[in-house]
């Protein structure tokens, strides 16, 4: 039998701004696989690489606690078995 599968989607929605070493609130959508997860990491950082964050199955919307330095980051929906991200957005930490 002909099998279809498709991408999987991810939305993340986070003020543009927020205070160093705060928690920020971020609501998502996302396929909510076993070890999804949630993540802050310096704007521009490698594929696959994780910083803090929660694992998707912690609710939503989901808590992150912010790194304590200043400066352009983004907040990335990482399927967790392969590491892919599949929703990113910018955020400023000031």
């Amino acid at each position: 039998a002909p099998l279809t599968t498709t991408a999987a989607a991810a939305s993340l929605d986070v003020p543009e701004e927020a205070a160093a070493g705060s928690d920020l609130l971020v609501n998502w959508t996302g396929p909510d696989n076993e070890n999804d997860y949630v993540t802050v990491v310096p704007a521009g950082t490698m594929e696959g690489t994780f910083g803090e964050g929660a694992y998707t199955s912690d609710g939503n919307p989901l808590t992150v606690s912010l790194p304590g330095e200043t400066g352009e980051y983004e907040v990335r929906y990482a399927l967790r078995g392969s590491y892919v991200t599949v929703a990113v957005t910018g955020l400023t930490v000031r």
